[in-house]
Order: C-alpha cells, then sequence, then structure tokens
C-alpha cells in the first residue's frame, strides 16, 4: 500500500483575504499562547505587511510575513510561525525560501531584516542569514537579534 504525496499551497494575501484568519490562528498559538506574547504586540503593523502561508493537503501550517519600510530601505521579516506539530519537518524550511525568494524578486531594492529569536538563530542561518553586529535584546521578554540577508 503506498500513500500520496503530501500537497502543498504556499500564497500570499493581504489583510482582506479570508486566509489571513488563518495567518493569525498559526500566531496567536504559537507567539500569544505558547510564548504569552500580548495580542496587541502581535497585532501590531499588520496592515502594513504582506501575509504568507503554506498549507499541506489544505491544512495551515506555517506562516510569515514582509514589511517594507521603504524610508529605511528596508524589508522586515516578522511573525514567522509554524505549528507545533510540523516544525522539524522542513515545512518552515520551504515557507522561508519562498518568501525570500519573493523577496529579492518584489523588493530588490530593500535589505532583508529581521528581529530574530535568539533560540532561532541557527535555523536563519542554514537559510541565508548572518547576525548584524550588536548584543542580544530582549523583545516580548525573549532573547532576540538583528540578522540580515545578503543578496
Amino acid at each position: 500500500m503506498t500513500s500520496e504525496p503530501a500537497q502543498f499551497d504556499l500564497c500570499f494575501f493581504k489583510t482582506d483575504s479570508p486566509l489571513y484568519k488563518e495567518c493569525l490562528d498559526i500566531r496567536f498559538e504559537e507567539f500569544v499562547n505558547e510564548q504569552k506574547v500580548s495580542k496587541d504586540v502581535e497585532l501590531e503593523n499588520e496592515e502594513d505587511s504582506l501575509h504568507f502561508i503554506l498549507k499541506q493537503n489544505g491544512e495551515p501550517v506555517c506562516t510569515a510575513r514582509l514589511r517594507p519600510v521603504p524610508k529605511k530601505k528596508i524589508l522586515k521579516f516578522e511573525r514567522i510561525a509554524c505549528l507545533k506539530k510540523f516544525r522539524g519537518t522542513g515545512l518552515s524550511k520551504k515557507l522561508m525560501l519562498f518568501v525570500q525568494q519573493y523577496a529579492f524578486e518584489h523588493y530588490p531594492e530593500l535589505g532583508p531584516l529581521m528581529s530574530a529569536q535568539l533560540s532561532a538563530k541557527g535555523f536563519y542561518e542554514k537559510l541565508g542569514w548572518s547576525k548584524l553586529p550588536g548584543e542580544i535584546y530582549m523583545d516580548a521578554g525573549m532573547e532576540h537579534i538583528d540578522m540580515h540577508l545578503s543578496h
């Protein structure tokens, strides 16, 4: 007996899409419920962002968002989250590679930056991100570092 291969859907949208709620569900599960980030902090800058979601066999799995900041010539990678049962499966990597490619194609004039949880540093480094000079700092009660991605 053979099983059917997994089907993946990757898409992006703004907050007026019905898919936006699925992104929030993933983010609230990880950031608000697990990591105790306040809902107000979690909902900052939503309208200014482009949201991404990866689904496996129709089930929402992981999400990320891009927020262009043209005045500073940067593109912020933010709110990267994956449901706990899918962590370590390679699906977050699949999503991040898609988002990175989208960023290079659609925002070549902006420098990709992120404020990464220190615990995720190794994951991002495997995707080509590098720590910027500077100290570890606290954000939403967790240690963070600034990272950048070279084209």
